[in-house]
């Protein structure tokens, strides 16, 4: 607590004045909790290296709760936590670094960090770092104006990323680099300098209503073999480069956009650029830079299903098709595009096709010869 006086020994009575103190007298499953203090940084401003296993840091933003059976604090008796909240959310702690990452997680597992505010960090406002650092949780966090990106992990599986704000990165948002098994659920990113979401050598992802307000470039970028990814109702607006949802080269394999929603792109709403054993269902894209949907890369498409796809107002074509195979499009409605309507070039299977007139006259244009 930044308000309390300094010689405190970080009890209930008597806490720490500076995160530092907490963070260097806390050890492996101890939690370490910020309250807001006087709503300045003051105190909490550092390079915070959480490196204990089970380490929680919490602060007051965020409602403090505990599972488990019973928790004992000094100066009070054993209680029991289990889905009782200790102590109600206030208002955010704010923490900042003058250079480097602000919150850096590593070398061991199950570390925990909510109800912070990161406010102007210098590099990364929270970097997960090292093989090690798995079973994160980062919740309930409002991160604005970081200099590189928001989140950064490289190499931390099983990584929780919810209910988080970010704002204004100088990067992205959001980079996930060779971090397997991670879920972002009920997100919110606002004007990256680059990607909203960017998943690299990354498996095994789930992105679950994910927003992202103008972004920089491609709202969600994957790319370098990741595969088995998940976006299920993830919300596109605006793009001021690049495209809505970007799969960049082959091996991106056995993904799943569902029941999602773009606007605003600069290019494309959706672009696979070799990627087989697809879904993309449930989409609405609408004004679109260039096509709705745009498959490219000759040597890759195979064995994806589209269907349930409404695109309004694409500037190019509604579905641009280039070198799809043993593809199957079932009920994709165009109204209006500055191209055509559909758009084949080589074999694919498809049923229940409509599209209304385009800009040109041409509903819809099938290359179906090899």
């Amino acid at each position: 607590d930044n308000t309390a006086g300094g010689g405190g020994d970080g009890s209930p009575g008597s806490p720490y004045n500076t995160l530092a103190a907490g963070i260097s007298a806390a050890g492996n499953n101890d939690f370490i909790y910020v309250y807001e203090g006087d709503g300045t940084s003051t105190g909490y401003t550092g390079n915070f290296v959480l490196r204990d296993t089970g380490q929680k840091l919490y602060g007051e933003g965020a409602d403090f709760y505990i599972d488990g059976d019973t928790v004992t604090f000094p100066g009070f008796p054993p209680e029991d936590v289990n889905g009782h909240v200790i102590i109600p959310a206030g208002g955010f702690p704010i923490l900042t670094s003058n250079s480097g990452d602000t919150i850096t997680i590593r070398n061991n597992s199950g570390i925990e960090v909510a109800g912070i505010r990161i406010d102007n960090a210098a590099d990364e406002a929270i970097y997960v770092r090292d093989n090690n650092a798995d079973n994160a949780i980062i919740r309930d966090v409002i991160i604005n104006n970081p200099g590189d990106e928001g989140i950064f992990s490289n190499s931390g599986d099983n990584l929780i990323i919810a209910n988080v704000q970010i704002n204004n990165a100088g990067q992205d948002a959001i980079y996930l680099n060779n971090s397997a098994d991670t879920l972002i659920y009920n997100t919110t990113i606002t004007s990256p300098g680059r990607y909203g979401v960017r998943y690299r050598n990354s498996d095994n992802n789930v992105g679950q209503l994910v927003t992202v307000n103008n972004s920089g470039n491609h709202a969600f970028s994957v790319e370098n073999g990741t595969s088995s990814l998940e976006l299920d109702q993830v919300t596109v607006n605006t793009t001021t480069a690049g495209d809505g949802i970007y799969l960049s080269s082959d091996n991106e394999d056995n993904y799943e956009i569902t029941n999602s929603n773009i606007t605003g792109t600069f290019r494309h709403g959706i672009h696979i650029n070799g990627a087989d054993n697809g879904t993309i269902t449930g989409i609405n894209i609408t004004n679109s830079g260039d096509d709705g949907i745009h498959f490219s890369n000759a040597s890759a498409n195979t064995g994806n299903t589209i269907s349930n796809i409404l695109v309004t107002n694409a500037g190019g074509d509604g579905l641009y098709a280039y070198y799809i195979d043993n593809t199957s499009v079932n009920t994709f409605e165009v109204n209006g595009s500055g191209g055509y309507g559909l758009h084949y070039d080589y074999t694919v299977s498809y049923t229940h096709l409509r599209a209304h007139e385009t800009l040109m006259n041409l509903v819809c244009r099938l290359l179906l010869e090899k």
